[in-house]
C-alpha cells in the first residue's frame, strides 16, 4: 500500500469515531428534548393552563356582549329562578325578575349576525337597567329542565348582585367571572390527576369555544370541566391497573348525576 493509501485508510478509520460521536450527540440531544417536553407535560401543564385561562376568562367576561354565548340568557334566568328557592323548574320556565326580559330584545338582534355590533349608546342604555323586584313569568324552557347543581357560581353572583343592588349587566359579568373561575379550577384539577392524554386535555380546555363557555353564565362551563375530571379519574385508574376505590366511584357517580 502506498503512503497516500495508508494515509487515506487512517483518515477514514479516524472519521468513523467522529461520526459515531456526532450521531450519539444528536441522539442524546433529541432524547434530552423529549425528557424536557415530558417534564413540562407531567408537571407544568396544569399551571400553564391556569396562567392562560384565568386572564382569558376575565377579559372575555368583560368584553363579550351579553347573551352571545349559546343560551346564556336562558341560563342566567334559570340561575335567577334558583336563587329564589325554585330548585325544580316548571317545564317552560318560571317567575323571575322582569328586568332580564328587557335586555332580551336588544341583544337578540345580534344572534347569528356578526355584522351587528353593540354600540356605546346601546351599552349605556342597557347598563342602566337595575333589578326591578317585579316578577314575571318568563319562558326559558331550554334550561328549565336542568338541575340546580351546576348553577352554584351563577346563583351566588345573582344573590350578591340583588343584595348589593348592582345593575343587571354587572350581575351578569359577576356570574361570568365566578363561573369561569370555578371552571378553571376544576380544569386545573383534571390536568393534575390526568395520567393519559394530558396534552390533549390541555388543548381541549384551551379551545376558543371552551373558554367562551367558561366566560359565560352557562352551566356548560362546569359541565365541560367536570366531565374532563371524570375522564381524568378514569385515566388514573386505568394507568395504575387497579379497580376504582369507593370514594373515586362515588365522585365519578356524582359528576355523572350533576352533569
Amino acid at each position: 500500500m502506498t503512503t497516500l493509501g495508508r494515509d487515506r485508510a487512517r483518515s477514514g478509520a479516524a472519521s468513523y469515531p467522529a461520526q459515531e460521536l456526532a450521531s450519539a450527540s444528536v441522539t442524546a440531544h433529541a432524547s434530552s428534548c423529549r425528557v424536557r417536553i415530558a417534564d413540562v407535560i407531567e408537571t407544568r401543564l396544569p399551571w400553564l393552563f391556569l396562567s392562560y385561562a384565568l386572564p382569558a376568562v376575565v377579559v372575555l367576561s368583560i368584553i363579550m356582549a351579553p347573551f352571545q354565548v349559546a343560551d346564556e340568557l336562558a341560563h342566567i334566568e334559570r340561575a335567577d329562578q334558583i336563587s329564589r328557592g325554585k330548585m325544580i323548574s316548571d317545564r317552560t320556565g318560571g317567575a323571575i325578575d322582569a328586568g332580564w326580559d328587557l335586555l332580551e330584545p336588544v341583544y337578540h338582534r345580534m344572534w347569528f349576525h356578526p355584522e351587528v355590533k353593540q354600540t356605546v349608546v346601546q351599552a349605556r342604555e342597557t347598563g342602566a337597567i337595575r333589578w326591578s323586584e317585579v316578577k314575571e313569568y318568563v319562558n326559558f324552557q331550554d334550561t328549565a329542565r336542568y338541575g340546580p347543581f351546576l348553577y352554584v357560581p351563577q346563583v351566588i353572583a345573582v344573590l350578591f348582585g340583588r343584595l348589593a343592588d348592582l345593575r343587571l349587566i354587572q350581575t351578569l359579568v359577576a356570574a361570568r367571572l365566578l363561573n369561569g373561575f370555578a371552571a378553571c379550577v376544576v380544569g386545573f384539577v383534571a390536568l393534575t390527576i390526568c395520567r393519559c392524554g394530558r396534552a390533549l386535555t390541555f388543548t381541549t380546555l384551551l379551545l376558543p369555544m371552551t373558554l367562551s363557555q367558561f366566560a359565560s353564565a352557562s352551566q356548560d362551563a362546569l359541565s365541560i370541566s367536570l366531565s374532563i375530571v371524570a375522564i381524568a379519574m378514569a385515566s388514573q385508574v386505568l394507568a395504575e391497573r387497579r379497580a376504582a376505590s369507593t370514594a373515586e366511584f362515588a365522585v365519578f357517580a356524582c359528576i355523572v348525576v350533576a352533569t
